[in-house]
């Protein structure tokens, strides 16, 4: 499969407007034009993990950190650094792909695994709301009879996705009313004639568009449009879903001791011990989750009514404060926490991309090691 096609396929799984603004997702090198027969799915891009591609003959590797993230690189050689990594993928002819924090906030993304393997089954929401990525309602009015030309046009070009991952397609509402215009002798109307007022039977067509398709839309709405001046009008929507955001809260299918808490956790992930604040005597029927680094979350946990709160990492102020609003908290670490996410991904595009194979690394692992 073509890079260029696999690009619009992800953004279907993982759209690339979810992320975080802070972020840097999507393609970091890579040919458009380039086959695709088989991706490696890793937490990072490592020494290791570029070895193992090369060797397994992937031609892509999706990492779910960014290889780029918040550093300044100018220029592109052999180093022993995020760079050199990159300068190495570009000579192997390896794509990089990355999904972060949009991986995150997704339903079924690293967080909702994490909930599912803690047992929170009911309410279950973000810890904090993202910004989805702009959209905009495009209005356009047309005459009856070019309706569907122009609507399979803006819909071709990416008008009318809506829903969590843009499940539904090709929506659109349509009222009719008539329309007037008065064009002078230099015109060319498609119906009636310069140099007077005319009335025409329209439809009022109503669709989404995400701001990132909005060129193509507005250039297809210009092509298929029968008149020589097309009246349309674009409207800035606000960009939440209840749905998609970083972390995840919720209660748990019973109560039960946070000591139980601890012991799924230790199963689910195959770890023997964790980073521990607070008691895990007491009974727990909130719980939250952060996949990562627990960052500037600390507010939103407590607000959220949790009781238990797994996560990657935690600033030594975010543990003070947790212990002492009673909030019992297992740290896991980064890598740790996000690994169940990025292996459930590979397994779920590995069903989906029919002639591509997807494939976990067996190279990424845990860089920090307790003795």
């Amino acid at each position: 499969m073509k890079l260029a096609r696999l690009l619009q396929l992800f953004e279907t799984f993982v759209p690339s407007s979810f992320a975080e603004s802070f972020d840097n997702v999507g393609l970091i090198c890579g040919d458009p034009d380039q086959n695709i027969r088989r991706i490696l799915v890793a937490v990072d891009l490592t020494p290791a993990v570029l070895a193992e591609a090369k060797r397994r003959r992937a031609q892509m590797v999706l990492t779910h950190h960014p290889p780029i993230f918040r550093q300044k690189i100018e220029r592109l050689v052999r180093t022993r650094d995020s760079a050199g990594l990159l300068y190495t993928a570009i000579r192997s002819g390896i794509a990089v792909y990355v999904m972060h924090t949009n991986l995150d906030s997704i339903e079924g993304g690293t967080n909702s695994t994490l909930a599912q393997m803690l047992g929170i089954t009911a309410d279950i929401r973000p810890l904090r709301l993202a910004r989805t990525g702009s959209n905009y309602k495009l209005v356009v009015f047309v005459p009856v009879e070019h309706i569907d030309l122009l609507s399979e046009a803006l819909f071709t070009a990416g008008a009318g996705r809506i829903g969590h991952q843009h499940r539904y397609r090709e929506c659109s509402f349509a009222s009719g009313g008539v329309g007037t215009f008065h064009g002078d002798e230099s015109t060319s109307p498609a119906l009636g004639r310069p140099g007077r007022r005319e009335y025409v039977q329209e439809l009022r067509l109503e669709t989404i568009v995400p701001a990132g398709d909005l060129p193509a839309v507005l250039s297809a709405l210009r092509t298929a449009h029968p008149y020589e001046e097309p009246a349309y009008d674009l409207i800035p929507l606000e960009p939440l879903d209840d749905r998609v955001g970083m972390g995840r809260v919720g209660k748990l299918t019973r109560p039960v001791t946070a000591a139980t808490l601890l012991k799924r956790i230790k199963a689910g992930l195959g770890i023997k011990s964790l980073r521990l604040i607070g008691s895990d005597k007491h009974k727990v029927s909130i719980a939250a989750v952060a996949a990562g680094s627990l960052s500037d979350l600390m507010g939103d946990v407590l607000s959220s009514g949790a009781e238990f709160l797994l996560t990657g990492e935690i600033k030594h102020h975010d543990a003070l404060l947790a212990a002492q609003n009673n909030l019992t908290v297992a740290v896991v670490g980064h890598w740790t926490s996000e690994k169940p996410g990025v292996a459930q991904l590979a397994q779920q595009l590995n069903a989906a991309l029919k002639t591509t194979d997807v494939i976990l690394s067996a190279a990424d692992n845990e860089p920090i090691v307790i003795r």
